[in-house]
């Protein structure tokens, strides 16, 4: 993948990583999966299709990266809207999360 000649990358929100670490997929939780944008769905669902599309195990140790939203866009808001999550962020110094 990439771009292709003339093509611009166009930022869709600016963002602060929080946290980086491993952990084994299958530790994911149900809110979790909502939170990777899969409302609704059970963690057991996401570990088989992760599994299935990467080829491993639920056993398999991922990266997980969290993050919250410094200067969210419009469209970054609705789509974090959408799926249940409150988008935070930086303003007047104050750091925001997400819920």
């Amino acid at each position: 993948m990439g771009l292709r000649k003339g093509e611009r990358i166009r930022p869709l929100a600016t963002i602060e990583v929080v946290s980086v670490r491993q952990e084994r997929l299958d530790q994911i939780t149900d809110d979790d999966v909502r939170r990777e944008g899969y409302p609704g769905k059970p963690a057991a669902w996401f570990i088989e299709h992760f599994c299935k599309a990467m080829k491993c195990g639920p056993f398999q140790k991922v990266t997980r990266i969290e993050f919250v939203y410094l200067e969210p866009s419009e469209t970054t808001i609705e789509t974090a809207t959408a799926i249940g999550i409150r988008v935070g962020w930086i303003e007047e110094g104050n750091r925001g999360a997400n819920e």
